[in-house]
């Protein structure tokens, strides 16, 4: 992910410190996603989402929201719908074929299942917006369902 953001400025006339602000994807050990409720699947972290926001705790991360994981779809040339769009099929099946695309989100450490994001459903608490990286799409699904889990790490 490595994005930078720069805060700082100029207050009462005196300068504010500017401070540079990465965000790293990071990896649960195995062993952090199986004591916090998980199970490695695929090699990756899999687990319903109270757990998975508790994996990325001790991992000292956070869950990733929608938007940053959506970026990964953007970034990589995929096309981002909903599962509510009309167009759906032939938008998921362009971005499933393109093989361009999913080289450049497995080269960034993705698999091609759903990720959770912390981005719960506004319309039900029980329900969280996941990404599907294969097909481009998000949708909500049941925060007791399990899914797969990267986290991620700002630094400065």
């Amino acid at each position: 992910m490595a994005e930078s953001v720069y805060l700082g400025g100029v207050a009462d006339n005196r300068v504010v410190e500017v401070v540079k602000v990465e965000s790293k994807w990071i990896d649960p050990t195995d062993k952090v996603c199986e004591v916090n409720g998980g199970e490695v699947k695929n090699g990756v972290c899999y687990a319903p989402w109270k757990e998975a926001k508790e994996i990325c705790r001790v991992s000292e991360a956070r869950l990733p929201n929608v938007e940053e994981l959506k970026k990964v779809v953007s970034n990589c040339g995929g096309k981002i719908f909903k599962l509510s769009d009309n167009n759906w099929e032939e938008v998921g099946n362009k971005n499933q074929n393109n093989n361009n695309y999913q080289k450049c989100y497995n080269s960034k450490g993705f698999i091609n299942h759903d990720y959770w994001s912390s981005s719960s459903d506004t319309n039900n608490i029980n329900n969280a917006c996941i990404v599907d990286l294969e097909h481009g799409c998000t949708d909500y699904h049941s925060k007791s369902y399990s899914k797969y889990v990267r986290c991620v790490r700002t630094v400065q």
